[in-house]
């Protein structure tokens, strides 16, 4: 088996076949899914029902926070969030904007908190992070989603800007509606560009090259206890709640990662 010839590779996807080949074949090759493997928990809901509420914000739809009354944080985020970015008669703001690219034959995509456009040309990206530690910015920059979202606004948002982009014109900006006054700034240049080209089209080859039969699982043993599949390769069952997040595989440092896979 192999992968469908309409997988667009995510941070996400890339960063589980960082952590484990298997998880990432399991998941996406073999087409195993099931409801119940999400991680749940207090956090983690309120954090999901504040990227619903910002993306109606920037789309102009009315919250209806009465809803989440028993949530007084999640009403402080919501404030905080519109303190920091509010909506101006400037510029053209995209919650929630998807962005596939298909360059010689590397298929990317990018799913954005949200897009910003100011009059002058230049782009913001703004990712929501809700956890509840300030991030740290050495992890955040070298991130794969750092690199992935640059990269492909920089190939593919001309869709959005009707012009060619260049890696000058963006900035990334990570912000926690719990510590909003750290955001995190990354601004872009060629050279990272160039190198984030190399990087990802030498990772996607390998994945698709990779040779699962021969992989040694106990590579990433330290990661089965966190893993729906754990069963298939240990007969070890795991709680649901422990099942890490989405957020903890986007924001995988480059060099957190023990190279299992090289």
């Amino acid at each position: 088996m192999s992968l469908d010839d309409n997988f667009f590779f995510s941070q996400h996807s890339l960063n589980i076949f960082r952590r484990c080949p298997v998880r990432f074949q399991k998941r996406y090759i073999e087409g195993l899914y099931w409801k119940g493997t999400r991680p749940r928990g207090d956090n983690i809901e309120r954090g999901n029902k504040f990227h619903i509420l910002a993306d109606r914000y920037f789309s102009n739809i009315p919250l209806n926070m009465d809803f989440f009354e028993e949530y007084a944080e999640l009403n402080e985020w919501i404030d905080a969030l519109k303190k920091y970015v509010p909506q101006t008669a400037r510029g053209e703001y995209y919650p929630e904007y998807h962005i596939k690219i298909v360059e010689e034959e590397m298929k990317l995509q990018a799913k954005y908190d949200l897009i910003y456009i100011d009059g002058q040309g230049s782009i913001i990206i703004y990712d929501w992070k809700t956890e509840q530690y300030p991030l740290d910015y050495g992890r955040v920059s070298n991130s794969m989603q750092t690199r992935v979202y640059r990269y492909v606004m920089t190939v593919g948002g001309d869709r959005i800007t009707g012009r060619n982009v260049v890696p000058e014109e963006i900035t990334m900006i990570y912000w926690q509606p719990a510590f909003p006054e750290r955001p995190i700034e990354l601004s872009y240049n060629k050279r990272q560009f160039e190198e984030d080209r190399r990087i990802l089209k030498t990772f996607i080859k390998t994945i698709e090259r990779f040779d699962y039969d021969s992989y040694d699982k106990t590579d990433s043993l330290k990661y089965c206890p966190s893993c729906e599949f754990n069963y298939f390769c240990n007969t070890d069952r795991v709680e649901y709640h422990s099942i890490f997040s989405e957020e903890e595989i986007e924001l995988d440092n480059w060099d957190d990662i023990d190279e299992i896979h090289f």
